[in-house]
């Protein structure tokens, strides 16, 4: 069950890949520095093994330029939302619970291009991620005249254009599989494009908007190259799943069971908001997902 391997990894990464990338925010570093490395240091990995495995990297224009246009809309606005809300959120697996769950979005919408059945079944685990959701979403209002400060809203909407934005990226990456593309030449031509784009976002942060990058010291070095290790095994072991597993949603389920590892070890390590009510929010959700794809 090859497929369930590779998901064994992405989930493992998945774990890492967010810990680290909180680990940073918390330090200061920069997003637009979070950004690029979450993709550079996985471009020379990819070039050994395109160099070793002697992998054709010869595409079609019109696929190069879905890729292009996918990398632009999809992976590179989509992270840019994703560590906007992951960052302003009480807790990062609030935010990234409501983020992996664009399960319920490529339901509807692989019905639509795929020809994918919906049955009652997936209605009922709509229902129950709506529901769950708002455990989630909702936050207790400050008294009036209360001396405490209302919970800040602002993770929700960037939270969910990043919901949108990687559901969109994941029907792309199952058309390009169709398309013959492989896992590994989807994901080298996405690393270097979207490491143009984020080095160059990081050139304008600094140029044009008087962004101070602080000083990185030997720990944080380690931590930006693992977190671009982290990342790119993450998204290259959930395309190998993709590839070969009889149903997607599977691999889906799979990537949003890592938010309750995620979310416990950041109130674990990072003193961050856990409450009941939001684990009953994490853990409805994660049914209702549960429900979505078995």
């Amino acid at each position: 069950m090859d497929w369930l391997i590779y998901s064994g990894i992405m989930f493992v990464f998945s774990i890492s890949y967010y810990l680290i990338l909180r680990s940073l925010q918390r330090q200061g570093m920069p997003s637009a520095v979070n950004m690029l490395m979450m993709f550079l240091p996985a471009v020379p990995l990819y070039i050994i093994i395109i160099l070793a495995e002697k992998i054709n990297l010869v595409l079609s224009l019109w696929h190069l330029s879905i890729i292009f246009i996918a990398t632009y809309l999809f992976s590179y606005l989509g992270n840019i939302y994703s560590l906007k809300g992951i960052k302003e959120a009480p807790n990062s697996g609030y935010s990234l619970i409501i983020q992996k769950s664009y399960a319920v979005y490529t339901t509807f919408a692989a019905a639509l291009l795929f020809g994918s059945v919906i049955n009652a079944k997936t209605v009922i685990a709509i229902l129950v991620i709506i529901i769950f959701s708002g455990f989630i979403l909702i936050e207790k209002q400050a008294p009036k005249g209360s001396l405490g400060k209302a919970v800040s809203r602002s993770w929700i909407l960037p939270t969910f254009m990043a919901f949108f934005l990687f559901g969109n990226l994941t029907l792309v990456s199952k058309w390009l599989l169709e398309q013959g593309i492989t896992p590994i030449v989807r994901g080298f031509y996405l690393n270097i494009f979207v490491t143009g784009m984020y080095a160059i976002n990081l050139f304008s942060e600094i140029k044009y908007k008087g962004l101070v990058v602080p000083k990185i010291n030997g720990k944080q070095y380690v931590q930006l190259i693992l977190l671009g290790i982290s990342c790119g095994a993450f998204n290259l072991a959930m395309q190998y799943a993709f590839n070969v597993t009889p149903n997607i949603g599977i691999v889906s389920i799979i990537n949003t069971a890592s938010i309750t590892p995620i979310t416990v070890f950041s109130a674990i390590l990072f003193k961050e908001s856990l409450n009941l009510q939001k684990i009953v929010g994490i853990i409805g959700v994660s049914v209702g997902l549960a429900i979505l794809v078995i």
